[in-house]
């Protein structure tokens, strides 16, 4: 051998490579650390996730109540009742408004709700009717036009078709027509 090492033995001691730890369980430092990094990851994004639902859910509730924490009012449809009340407000008589039903009006088309006031003031026999249907678009709401057309004094609205018997002079009914046209909603 040379100078440096006397022996064979003592150049393997010193040339020799680091000892390995050897694991039972065979789960390495390395192992247990990507473990740990990829649950700290789904962790994270887990919470991230969580606080931006709870966050979208307190916006949605707010937006919804308005930042008042009540709930906000539903906007409501007009009825028959809100052709009445523009009637009234415009100086028109509407004594005793009833709902009458299908089979008290034998027309070919059908509303959702009939409702017939009495105008006495200009005759005995003077009447209107306020027919809703579902929805402006309604089919029947078509058909009622069509049908109804023929009559002097039929004014439409939306969803509304309001009848004036024809024995109501025309300066009276055309006032109906104009608070119809008038009214909120």
């Amino acid at each position: 051998m040379s100078e440096r090492y006397p022996s064979e033995e003592q150049y393997y001691q010193d040339h020799s490579q680091p000892e390995y730890v050897t694991y039972d369980d065979d789960t390495r430092p390395a192992d247990r650390t990507r473990l740990m990094t990829v649950i700290l990851a789904v962790a994270v994004l887990a919470c991230s996730c969580l606080s931006c639902l709870i966050g979208a859910g307190l916006g949605i509730l707010f937006w919804e109540t308005g930042g008042t924490g009540q709930a906000a009012a539903k906007p409501t449809t007009p009825g028959w009742q809100d052709v009445i009340s523009a009637f009234n407000a415009a100086g028109l008589e509407c004594v005793d408004p009833q709902p009458i039903t299908q089979d008290e009006y034998a027309d070919i088309f059908v509303a959702q709700e009939v409702v017939e006031f009495l105008i006495p003031s200009q005759c005995d026999a003077c009447f209107g009717r306020i027919l809703v249907f579902e929805s402006s678009r309604d089919p029947n709401l078509t058909k009622a036009k069509r049908y109804l057309g023929e009559s002097p004094w039929v004014f439409g609205r939306d969803k509304f078709l309001v009848t004036i018997s024809n024995d109501t002079p025309e300066t009276e009914a055309l006032k109906y027509r104009t608070a119809l046209a008038r009214m909120k909603g």
